[in-house]
């Protein structure tokens, strides 16, 4: 067993190594084993592709349940590890390894930077509205939906239930109307103004929290700027543009499914 740096030159020494190895035992072919380490282990994985060696994958469930029944030890060991590994490939217990090229390696980074984007656009909602509850907890009862256009002008211009209350019911009715394109109007302001009057929120030390409400706000507006890119970029590679956005986004995700079952 040697350790080697997953570079470069760790790579090159470790098929060095490798090759030093065969040339004492006379092996004629070589077959590279690796347990699932997401994104710690593609760069290798590309590597050996790409100089023609055959990878394999190992269900770390399979290597836990070999420990357990060799040495009555499910616990993790470098020393141990690479042997059960090598009896599990021995045993055919293993998936091949399928390198997505081309279109199909953009597509199935794209799936996951669009997974990102969903999961970072939710985490921000999620703190606005962890915050609201301090300074505003009436807000998010009448504004139920903090996605839509109106919700978040209002927290960006009005944040507090004070700012509310200056604006007055008249510009604040004037000001939903506008904004929700008459779709919201005297009932939702009239609402929202007497949720602002008699607010439970904190009074102190709400600076910092209206500043934080509208960094996530800012950071909404530019997540949402990406996924349009996203969108875009998804449009430009279906094929002759005949799939639309919607059906190639769950293409996208089964490719990537396929993909990551041999990943």
């Amino acid at each position: 067993m040697f350790k080697f740096f997953n570079t470069g030159k760790g790579f090159e020494y470790f098929l060095k190594k490798v090759e030093s190895f065969r040339a004492k035992t006379g092996l004629k072919n070589c077959l590279f084993g690796l347990e699932s380490t997401g994104s710690y282990g593609l760069a290798l994985i590309h590597y050996l592709h790409r100089r023609g060696y055959e990878i394999v994958q190992i269900n770390p469930m399979h290597t836990k349940r070999l420990k357990e029944l060799t040495d009555n030890s499910p616990n993790k060991t470098d020393k141990k590890d690479p042997k059960v590994i090598a009896d599990i490939i021995e045993l055919n217990k293993y998936l091949t390894v399928i390198i997505p090229e081309g279109i199909f390696a953009e597509l199935r980074e794209l799936v996951h930077l669009r997974e990102k984007i969903l999961e970072d656009l939710r985490r921000s909602y999620n703190r606005i509205e962890g915050q609201l509850f301090k300074i505003f907890p009436e807000f998010s009862q009448v504004m139920r939906d903090l996605t839509t256009k109106t919700s978040r002008y209002l927290l960006a211009h009005y944040t507090l239930p004070q700012f509310i209350l200056d604006l007055g019911l008249t510009k604040l009715t004037e000001l939903i109307k506008s904004v929700s394109k008459n779709r919201l109007g005297e009932e939702k302001a009239l609402a929202l103004y007497e949720a602002a009057k008699m607010s439970g929120g904190i009074k102190e030390g709400t600076r910092s929290i209206v500043m934080e409400i509208k960094i996530h706000l800012d950071q909404i507006d530019r997540l949402e700027s990406y996924q349009k890119s996203l969108t875009h970029l998804e449009q430009n590679l279906s094929p002759n543009h005949q799939i639309s956005t919607f059906g190639f986004c769950k293409l996208l995700v089964f490719l990537d499914r396929v993909f990551e079952m041999s990943l």
